[in-house]
């Protein structure tokens, strides 16, 4: 599918539920999970005119294994059914924030997050837009991991198929999950052949770890962990293409994330708390 949008830029907006999208053209939803299932009410209204949400389930794709991978499996999707100059990933509830935010009273989706006009303008100067780092400040990248979620030994496999595959990427691994901050959320703004080359680097791995672990005994938000791991991926290879010289590190963008729904902080600093101080999982996402 080619959108042959304004400067081939697409950002997609991955949604599980009928949710409201940024109005502004350089953004489209994409259904993800959609194998088997009625096209939703995802639609975005703009100018009165209403357009259909891309869904993940035509061409080649891995709907059917949207249960493990969340948003992941709109991004293979996008791999090979988009034909785009630039691509980005947000969330239905996070975007990119905008640079006009605090000096807009508006709340409406499209006054708080990145702009088209904005879109174009980093897409020149930079190859690749990601979130800030987060801070985890008393847990590293591996504890926070280890302690909130199903142990270390997902971390571990992934390691030992870097490893095994890829050795040249290993120290940025061990570099990656020993470190404090990392670009979460499984967000970018990028040349799209530099997606496809992170792709074919990515899927690969995790699926092997799926393989290898299963999912036995585990609900449906540990199920998700091939998805949740690849965050930490992502950092992993975009580390090794700056160490290598293959992505400049004056062409890395960064943009500050923009969560469009009540956070419980509270309560997530309770969670998170509770994991680091008592190793008490997370039981759902906050």
């Amino acid at each position: 599918m080619n959108l042959q949008r304004q400067d081939d830029i697409c950002i997609m907006v991955a949604c599980h539920k009928a949710s409201l999208i940024a109005d502004d053209d350089i953004y489209r939803p994409i259904f993800v999970g959609s194998l088997g299932k009625m096209s939703p009410e995802f639609k975005r209204i703009m100018s009165g005119e209403r357009i259909e949400a891309l869904r993940d389930d035509e061409g080649q794709n891995i709907s059917s294994k949207n249960y493990m991978y969340s948003e992941l499996s709109g991004l293979y999707w996008a791999r090979y059914n988009l034909d785009v100059k630039y691509l980005g990933l947000v969330h239905y509830r996070r975007y990119f924030k905008g640079s006009l935010i605090e000096k807009s009273a508006d709340k409406a989706y499209s006054s708080r997050v990145l702009s088209g006009q904005e879109a174009r303008e980093l897409m020149g100067k930079y190859d690749i837009v990601v979130p800030k780092k987060r801070n985890y400040f008393i847990e590293t990248i591996y504890s926070h991991y280890e302690h909130t979620f199903a142990g270390g030994a997902q971390l571990d496999c992934l390691g030992e198929l870097i490893e095994k595959h890829c050795p040249d990427y290993k120290a940025d691994f061990d570099s990656f999950v020993s470190s404090r901050k990392g670009h979460m959320f499984n967000m970018f703004l990028a040349k799209k052949d530099l997606i496809d080359e992170y792709c074919d680097w990515l899927f690969p791995l995790i699926d092997e770890m799926a393989e290898i672990l299963g999912f036995e005994g585990l609900d449906d938000f540990y199920k998700r962990y091939p998805g949740r791991a690849s965050e930490r991926l992502f950092n992993v290879w975009l580390m090794h293409q700056q160490r290598c010289g293959l992505i400049d590190k004056e062409r890395v963008g960064y943009v500050k994330s923009l969560y469009l729904g009540q956070v419980n902080w509270p309560k997530k600093i309770t969670a998170f708390l509770m994991a680091a101080v008592f190793k008490k999982k997370y039981k759902k996402s906050f």
